[in-house]
């Protein structure tokens, strides 16, 4: 266990596992994935500078090129190399080929590595990219690696629709999303600067797929003008500063900044709520043998004023989340109402009141029930024949207890604590596992307890999802909110809080960014509402009660 975390709530066994637990969601390596991803998809500045409206406009990388410069993408490779705080975390390599009539062929590489609570977590994409002449998607497909977990998509555009298909663990998922003419592929932002490099003043947008998540998000990128940049080997150079705004679905809003050469390449990038910074470099830099000398799992915490003298069992509490000085003022966050979880905007517009209660919930503002709360997919798999052994076990020492009904408040807590006790070795290794997975091995962290307790619960026929946010934690350096993942499950007629790492139902001192069925069998779509927050604001507690 980290020693920069305190042994808080009395010392006890359910807090020392909620502490071991926190941010084992594949957040923070997921959103560096995302933010990192395939060398120019990084985003997150300060305030973002609009040229005047008309004025410098330029189409995106959907415009036909000319021959010349569709060829110049033609044996284009490129070396990343990434870094938070100093600390090198990772590589992204791209390699461009000739493809049919004109097109390319794009394989990337994205490597990233992270030491989490001692453990190593490794994070491996490849993908490759068939694209027309004018940069427009034809087909994909990726391998993403995730510790022990291996996952492999392909899309391809049919009919005004991007089709999807996820395989997982021997299942595959399919899913669509809308798709127009123009959209591009997860390449669209360095390959639209490569091609047609922007003019001070100039702005371009594009809709693009996003890597990993495989969302849409349309990018605006603006050029300001040249400025002194200092570069990996220590000298500096005049580049142009391009300041890059991402919408992905309203109220979610991403930045970055670029600078850029003559040619278009990025050669430097700047994400700085999660202090990332990126470098265009060669091989033998980028691949170089990572010294994991930090420990990531504070690395994402959001700020914490107050201080909860009973974390564990608090009843209730009333949370400030105020934008900080990194965020754009102009774009508020988001955070949702959930299960007793109850949001308003206070007077100023520039924070939110957020007052969160433990126990059943009958009247959260949710989507109703639906068979995707009830039936297994891909991550949450029950009747899968490893799952099913677990379960067969697990309902045995149910009824070796007193009775108790099993769609009922008292019913699920007894769920979340059996899962408690299977889940034996805590592994900061892995990314997400199915709920198969961590039946078999009984290994994981708070994913892998949220996974195998909706499994539990679905195979009852009692609807359940996962919940993504924050948590409280007590550290040396004071009370922080981590992330974290948790369970709700709908029983008489509402929905209550559970935490399987805890094995009861989870406490108030909690705020839940997102609350999924995991039916896309796509877990880094969870990451969307926390990029909206992530490095952007800090929390103030203003009252609890026992």
């Amino acid at each position: 266990m980290n020693r920069r975390l305190l042994q808080i709530f009395s010392g006890s066994s359910s807090a020392r596992a909620v502490v071991r637990s926190f941010l084992s969601l594949p957040s923070f390596c997921g959103v560096l994935l995302l933010l990192a991803g395939f060398s120019g998809c990084e985003r997150q500045p300060p305030e973002l500078d609009l040229a005047a409206p008309g004025q410098g406009v330029v189409s995106g990388a959907a415009d036909p090129q000319t021959d010349h410069q569709a060829a110049s993408l033609v044996g284009w490779e490129r070396w990343e190399v990434h870094s938070v705080d100093g600390q090198k975390i990772g590589y992204s390599h791209v390699d461009v080929q000739a493809g049919m009539d004109g097109g390319w062929v794009c394989r990337a590489e994205d490597q990233m590595v992270l030491q989490r609570g001692g453990s190593k977590m490794t994070h491996h994409v490849l993908q490759q990219t068939t694209l027309d002449r004018d940069g427009r998607l034809l087909e994909l497909s990726s391998t993403l690696g995730n510790g022990a977990a291996e996952t492999v998509t392909t899309a391809s555009p049919q009919g005004g629709q991007l089709l999807l298909q996820i395989r997982r663990s021997g299942q595959t998922t399919q899913r669509q999303i809308h798709w127009e003419k123009g959209n591009q592929g997860p390449l669209a932002v360095p390959f639209s600067l490569r091609m047609k490099p922007l003019k001070p003043g100039e702005r371009r947008h594009m809709q693009a797929l996003l890597p990993v998540s495989y969302q849409l998000g349309r990018y605006e990128l603006v050029a300001e003008g040249l400025e002194p940049v200092s570069l990996l080997d220590g000298s500096s150079a005049p580049l142009l500063k391009v300041r890059c705004r991402l919408t992905i679905d309203p109220g979610t809003e991403i930045k970055t900044d670029y600078w850029v050469n003559e040619a278009g390449e990025i050669v430097k990038s700047w994400t700085p709520a999660l202090r990332l910074t990126s470098y265009q470099t060669d091989e033998a830099t980028a691949t170089a043998e990572i010294s994991m000398d930090k420990d990531f799992l504070l690395a994402a915490a959001v700020p914490l004023t107050g201080q909860l003298a009973d974390p564990l069992h608090v009843s209730e509490v009333h949370f400030d989340v105020r934008a900080n000085g990194v965020s754009d003022q102009n774009s508020m966050f988001a955070i949702p109402a959930a299960a007793g979880q109850r949001v308003s905007s206070l007077s100023d517009g520039q924070a939110l009141r957020v007052s969160v209660s433990a126990g059943w919930d009958g009247e959260a503002t949710l989507p109703d029930v639906s068979s995707a709360d009830i039936e297994p997919n891909s991550l949450i798999d029950f009747q899968d024949s490893r799952c099913e052994a677990f379960l067969q076990q697990a309902f045995q020492k149910y009824r070796a207890e007193p009775f108790v009904a099993k769609d009922t408040a008292d019913g699920v807590q007894k769920m979340a604590r059996l899962v408690q006790q299977h889940i034996v070795h805590k592994d900061y290794s892995r990314g997400f596992s199915t709920a198969a997975q961590v039946a078999a091995d009984r290994t994981g962290d708070c994913t892998e307890h949220a996974v195998l307790l909706a499994a539990m619960l679905r195979s009852q026929g009692i609807p359940a999802r996962v919940v993504a946010g924050l948590t409280y934690v007590q550290t040396v350096d004071g009370p922080a909110m981590l992330y974290h993942m948790w369970n709700i499950a709908y029983v008489d007629q509402g929905w209550i809080a559970l935490d399987a790492t805890l094995g009861a139902s989870a406490p108030a001192s909690r705020i839940a960014l997102v609350t999924t069925d995991l039916s896309s069998g796509n877990e880094y779509e969870c990451l969307q509402p926390i990029l909206s927050v992530m490095g952007q604001i800090e929390i103030e507690i203003l009252e609890a009660s026992e």
